[in-house]
């Protein structure tokens, strides 16, 4: 097990893992229609590569395939966290965000912020994040429900 940086020879692997955390999710949260609204934009590929470029994921590894990833921006915004289904709940989230807590205090940062789905809410409260907002946004005109929420990192 480790935590590496992103390179470009991931990009598929980071995008089948996003896929199939957010269609694991039960139905009673977000519907197929939503979870596939979800999911829409990694379907392009290019758009998507170029995204990953940008955000350079933290990627939680296990015999060299990925059990998750974070992306944190230079401003302390949590872009996503996403964990393969059959390796949920093995401390793999909590261990990608304990570590960029670590570097985004190296980095000076004073707060993190990040819109949490309504399964990851409670994952981030339990790491001390606030509520700020609930958020409707829509996605390939089906409306999802979010969380904008911050930490304050001691420095």
């Amino acid at each position: 097990m480790k935590i590496v940086e992103y390179t470009p020879q991931h990009s598929a692997e980071v995008a089948d893992v996003l896929y199939a955390s957010v269609h694991a999710i039960q139905e009673d949260l977000y519907s197929q229609a939503q979870r596939k609204a979800w999911t829409a934009g990694i379907i392009d590929n290019n758009k998507w590569k170029k995204r990953l470029l940008i955000s350079k994921p933290y990627l939680f590894l296990i015999d060299n395939k990925i059990a998750g990833f974070i992306e944190l921006d230079s401003k302390g915004y949590i872009g996503c966290l996403y964990v393969v289904p059959t390796m949920q709940r093995r401390g793999v989230a909590s261990s990608l965000l304990r570590y960029i807590c670590i570097v985004a205090v190296e980095a000076g940062l004073k707060r993190l912020t990040v819109h949490a789905s309504l399964v990851a809410k409670p994952f981030f409260e339990k790491f001390s994040f606030e509520v700020e907002a609930e958020n409707k946004v829509m996605r390939e005109g089906i409306e999802l429900t979010n969380y904008s929420m911050y930490k304050s990192l001691s420095v």
